[in-house]
Parts: C-alpha cells; structure tokens; sequence
C-alpha cells in the first residue's frame, strides 16, 4: 500500500512509458486498477459529478475527468505514483527546448541549481541540445520584441486575454505575477499593482509608462462612503446631476443626529400639545404623517461591501434608532439634537442608511430593475482626467416586486445585483431574463407610461450627466500617476419623482463583474465593453490603434467628462432645467434662452 513505499527514494531509471505496461497508458491502468478493485469508486464518481455540474453551470461541453485526476481525487496516488507523474511533466518540459521548465525562462545561479537538483531528481534531462539553445534564445529575442501583458486568473481575464492576444501582445505566465516586465498589467484588486515599482513616465516623456487598470485611490467613489463625502464636497449644481437619494453615514456622529431628527416619529393625534382635537385638518395631517412614517422605508448598507452583501431593506427603523441612541434617554429627540452629542454612547456603525426609492419603474409592470452602466477613467495624469460613459445593460428581478411586510426581507425582491439573483433555484433556467439591454427595455416598460425613445434618449442623458458629475466631484482628489486608466461600475435606479421617472445613482463599484456566463446578452456586451476599453486606453496613451475591424468596439463609449477642455456632459437643456426647478437650484447649469437644446456644457 501506499504507506508500504515511504522509505528511501530509489535511484532514477530510465524513463519508461508510464504504466510499465505495453500499452504505456498510466493513467488508464491507473483507473482501471482502482476500478477493479473497489477502492474508493465512489471517489471516482463524485469526481466525475463534479465536472459534469460544472459544465451545466457554464453551459459548455462535458469533458471527462482526466485519468491524473480521478487517481488523485482524495488521495488515491501513492508516492511511486506521484513521482511518476512529476518525471512525466518535466520529460514534456524539457522537450519544448527548456523554455518555461518551472514558470520562469531566465534564472539566477540559485534558480539553475535548484533547477538541476529537481531535473536530476525526477530523471529529466537539463542539458540541451545546440538546437534547443537556439531555439530557446530565439523565442526569448521574440517575446522581447512583443509588448507583454500581465493578467491576474479572475474576474473577466478570459476576455483581457482574448483582447491582448489578437493583438499579438505576450502574456506573461499567472505565476509570475511579480514582474515588472510589463506594458500592461489588469488585476482584480488595487493592491496586486507594485505602486512603488510602477514606471508612471511623465506627459511627454519619450519612454512610454506602464498601463495598469486602476486609480491607487479610487476608493474615494468606490466606496460608499467615499462617494458620500466626495459629492457633499462639491458644488450644489454638481450633488443636483449626481441625483444620489437622501443618505446617511452613521459613522459620522452628525450624520446620526440627522437620521434621528429625520426619523424621529410624529406627534400622536392624541398628544395636545401638538393636535388641536377641534381642527379637523390638523387631526387628518397628523394622521398621514403618522402613516406616511409608518410606510417609510430604509435600505442599511455596510460601508465597502458588494454585490448586495450585508443589505438589509427596512420599515420599521425604531431598533436602529435604539442603538443608535445606545439607551433610551430622550437628548437626542429634543428640538435641539446637538445637545445629546457629549453624551453620545452608541456604538461605531460602519455603515450607510439610504431612503428607499418606493416607486421604482417596473420592467413589465412587475419587476424591479436597476442600470449597470460603466466609466471608463481612460487617463488620470497631471494633464488631464478623462471619462467615458458606456451604456451597459439592464438587471432584472427574477421575482415580483412586492413592498409589503411580507417581503421586506426578501433580497431577491429588492436587490437586482446578478450575485442576488443567482441565488434563485431556477436561476439556470431564467438567467436571460435576469438582463436586458438598453435596447431592450423600452419595449419591456411599455405600459408605464414613459414616452418612445425615452431610455436611449432622457433616461440615458440623466446616467451620463451623473456620471460626468461624479468624476467632476472625484478628479480634485484623485491620485494622479501617468498609465492609470480604471474601468468602474456604476448602478442606477429609475423611479418616480418631482418631473416624472429620474434616474438615481445608487453606487458606483470598482472591478465590475465581467461574466459571460450570466446569460446570452452579456456575451455579446462584455467582450465589446473589454476589447472598446483597450482600445480607447492604448491608443489615448500612444501605445497602439485600434484593431481593424474592431475599431466599431469603441462606438459604445461617449465622452461625458475632459478636465483639460473643461468640459462636463450636463445634458438637454429642458430637463436639466426642470431639474433645477424640481430641487430649488440656482440654475447654474441651465441653458441660456434662444439656443440650440445641448448636449455639453463647457465650465
């Protein structure tokens, strides 16, 4: 057995056929061995489930388990077995000409020895051939000529790969994700980028800088809080176009004197010192304040967590409030909230409490929906900031939208994040209708009253201009390095308002998801969205032109915001007016009398 042959190694042999038989199939033998005799069979079966739910999951072709991988499942190699199976991989390794025997084709001494004491080990040969010398130093002369990629294995990096290689750019192996050999890198987080080690260049200078796809800081929107606090530090007429709900960050002790100034209950119709019994219009005004307070709804937020992680909706905010206060003294429902602030004993709340939109725009007059738009941040250098709006695509409840107390805790009923929704049990079966395009959803909302042409036209004109407001707000406080460019998600929300249906930013997301294999639509969208971003980012920063017969790619992406030029999308002068109008605004971004309507302002 396997704990038979734990002692000393023998001495290499010759390199046979693995399985020691004349077929010289191991794997086979391998399975049929443990086939026949029983052991562990149903180790092999699961193996076997495992990939087939994998393939109705991504919808692709089942593809057996290999013969290494049925024999290794829960530990059926034994030591012979798995020595084996290393001599086999570095004999193939060094048939390709020694290039890439352990993920690294050019070594230090120390790498050499190490390589060597493995080679002798397994009984791989390490000397090459002249021929293989030469073809080794010719595939290294060529991969040097190529600019080289770096993408790290997660989210959307089958699309980046596909992108870079039909440009003939080389990638550079997963597990060498410490070099800095790179003209390009994409990665998941902000902090797998070597800041330190990052050659940013300078605006014009003649050695080009490393492209890396994100902003060091861009948590100063992607972060909830960040978003709070950078639109409160903008101008008026920027928080109008921004169009964010009423929101509040409970980690700050003003914002919780607010909330619970805000949320503080009315006065009963009983209590005289508020109600006169004899004035019938107070009584009934008393009454729906009390009810309208009753209905009002909450949505909870942690303050840096994503796809609708730790979102709790809310009718009933009076537990919040208790731990808010911390005990169940009054100070802070005096007229004067700000008394109670030396005495505050709650809690530290990392988190964020947004007023509900209760009348959502409903996709077929049921569903709810929200907008994955996306931004492009093509430079962020000391020269200029650079934005682009994408139109993305719509996300779409799987169930009815239902805002009774029945369903206040139902995260499939009020959060459309697609992480949401995949928890549905037929979400396999009903993914296509969890998207729509934009194109699509101007037939889907028909009934609800919106005019022809309204999504592609008003509601799309309403996104870019918060958009553009946003990275207005965001570009005094960005980190400026020369080769940032940074690819974001931002989620918006139509419902009903002072001028009708409005958009409403709900978040903005840094590394949005880019998965194929959430329906039909997103595998035409995606690989455009990602083959569009490089293009305009390459080409922005003097590395290469679009692709021929790709250059349609970039068409989905429209300029919203250009420091340099001074210029910020702000929309058609009608509705930006009523805008102004609705929320009481100086009119600092309406549009003179007797022009042409206007798609752009310049400041």
């Amino acid at each position: 057995d396997g704990d038979a042959q734990m002692g000393e190694d023998p001495a290499p042999a010759p390199l046979q056929p693995f399985g020691g038989g004349p077929s010289g199939d191991w794997g086979a033998e391998v399975e049929a061995e443990h086939e026949a005799s029983g052991r562990n069979a149903s180790v092999l079966e699961a193996e076997r489930e495992k990939a087939r739910a994998r393939a109705e999951r991504f919808n692709t072709e089942y593809k057996a388990p290999s013969a290494k991988t049925l024999a290794g499942a829960n530990g059926l190699l034994s030591r012979k077995e798995v020595l084996a199976v290393r001599r086999e991989q570095a004999e193939k390794k060094a048939a390709r000409g020694g290039q890439f025997i352990t993920g690294i084709d050019l070594f230090d001494p120390e790498e050499e020895a190490k390589r060597a004491a493995r080679a002798a080990k397994f009984g791989a040969m390490l000397e090459l051939t002249p021929e293989q010398k030469a073809l080794r130093e010719k595939a290294e002369a060529e991969r040097q000529a190529r600019k080289a990629f770096y993408v790290n294995k997660s989210n959307g990096w089958k699309l980046v790969t596909s992108a870079m290689s039909e440009r003939g750019w080389a990638q550079i192996p997963f597990d060498e994700s410490f070099s800095r050999k790179f003209d390009l890198r994409w990665v998941e987080r902000r902090s797998q980028i070597d800041w330190l080690g990052h050659r940013a260049g300078a605006v014009g200078d003649v050695q080009l800088p490393q492209l890396v796809n994100h902003i060091a800081n861009n948590n100063v929107i992607t972060v909830k809080t960040g978003l709070l606090s950078t639109l409160r530090g903008a101008s008026s007429s920027i928080q109008l176009a921004a169009r964010l709900p009423e929101t509040y960050d409970l980690s700050i002790a003003s914002d919780r004197l607010k909330f619970l100034a805000v949320t503080k209950p009315p006065p009963t119709v009983e209590d005289d010192d508020y109600v006169d019994s004899e004035d019938e219009d107070a009584f009934a005004a008393a009454a729906a304040a009390a009810e309208e307070h009753k209905e009002t709804m909450w949505i909870i937020k942690p303050a840096a967590m994503n796809r609708g992680r730790g979102i709790k909706v809310v009718k009933d905010i009076a537990p919040l409030r208790a731990e808010l206060r911390g005990d169940s003294d009054d100070c802070f429902d005096s007229d004067d909230c700000a008394i109670g602030i030396d005495a505050w004993r709650g809690a530290k709340m990392d988190v964020l409490v947004q007023r509900y939109l209760t009348k959502p725009l409903l996709v077929r007059g049921t569903r709810k929906f929200d907008v994955r738009a996306y931004c492009l941040v093509s430079r962020c250098d000391e020269g200029n900031v650079i934005a682009y709006f994408h139109e993305g695509y719509a996300r779409v409840g799987l169930v009815d939208y239902d805002a009774s107390d029945a369903k206040i805790g139902d995260d499939l009923v009020h959060l459309t994040n697609i992480a949401v929704q995949r928890r549905h049990p037929d979400y396999e079966k009903l993914k296509d209708e969890a998207v729509l395009s934009m194109a699509d959803l101007q037939p889907a909302l028909a009934g609800a009253g919106i005019p022809e042409g309204w999504v592609l036209g008003e509601f799309t004109d309403q996104m870019k201009a918060s958009m553009a407001a946003v990275i207005a707000a965001a570009a005094p406080k960005l980190d400026r390095r020369a080769g940032c460019f940074d690819l974001l998600g931002f989620d918006f929300m139509a419902s009903a308002g002072s001028i009708g249906f409005e958009a409403h930013l709900i978040e903005v997301n840094t590394n949005p998801a880019l998965h194929v294999s959430d329906g039909r639509r997103l595998e035409e969208i995606l690989p455009k969205l990602v083959r569009g971003t490089l293009d305009i980012v390459l080409e922005q920063h003097g590395v290469e032109a679009a692709l021929p017969g790709f250059a349609g790619d970039k068409k989905g992406f429209e300029l919203v915001f250009e420091e340099k030029k001074c210029f910020r999308f702000v929309g058609a002068k009608e509705w930006v007016r009523r805008f102004s109008d609705a929320s009481d605004a100086s009119g600092e971004d309406e549009v003179e009398e007797g022009e042409e309507d206007k798609k752009v302002e310049l400041e």
